[in-house]
């Protein structure tokens, strides 16, 4: 009997969880068609400018993209928290890896400044952010600007992904990045809201 009991619980539990299941692809499903506004698509607005953030990974038809007037800007990532250190060190795998992230990040300043100069050619603004990990954030302004080297009239920014943190620049390190070099590279008064 407690067998049979057990049995028609988990199927009720089942049951009951099959419906919870498809409420929530129902409801959140259709969400995206109720709440779809402007703000969510705004490339839709032929009146708004463009700005494009493109992964570094992905190829970019420069000449196709300028066709569309609505482009007016490009922001690149730059840096990525703290540079790695200028020498390798350990085993023969180690030293292979150490490396290999050296090649990599090479190729990313490569590729960064052979952007930024295809978009200023083509007359498209420029800006450059900092993907900002935890770590000493003096440090990873440091890199910031040694790694984008920004002009006067180019944007530069902060990319705070979410506030763990463990993975992400904290907030309070944030304003300490921002304010100690950020703004004395533009030598202009710095405030956070």
């Amino acid at each position: 009997m407690y067998l049979a009991e057990s049995n028609n619980i988990k199927s009720q539990i089942c049951a009951a969880f099959i419906k919870l299941a498809l409420a929530f692809v129902i409801i959140y499903g259709l969400t995206p068609f109720a709440v779809a506004s402007d703000f969510n698509y705004p490339w839709r607005d032929r009146q708004k400018a463009l700005v494009i953030d493109a992964y570094e990974k992905n190829p970019i038809d420069w000449q196709k993209m300028v066709t569309d007037k609505r482009v007016r800007a490009f922001i690149g990532k730059s840096s990525d928290g703290l540079q790695s250190p200028w020498s390798c060190a350990g085993n023969a795998t180690e030293q292979k890896i150490c490396k290999k992230s050296f090649q990599n990040y090479f190729m990313k300043r490569q590729l960064y400044h052979t952007r930024k100069t295809l978009a200023k050619a083509l007359g498209l603004k420029w800006g450059a952010y900092h993907l900002g990990r935890p770590g000493n954030p003096i440090a990873q302004a440091n890199h910031f600007l040694s790694f984008a080297k920004p002009e006067k009239d180019e944007l530069i920014a902060l990319d705070i992904e979410h506030d763990d943190p463990k993975k992400w620049i904290s907030f309070k390190d944030a304003e300490i990045f921002c304010k100690t070099n950020l703004c004395a590279h533009r030598q202009i008064p710095c405030s956070l809201y």
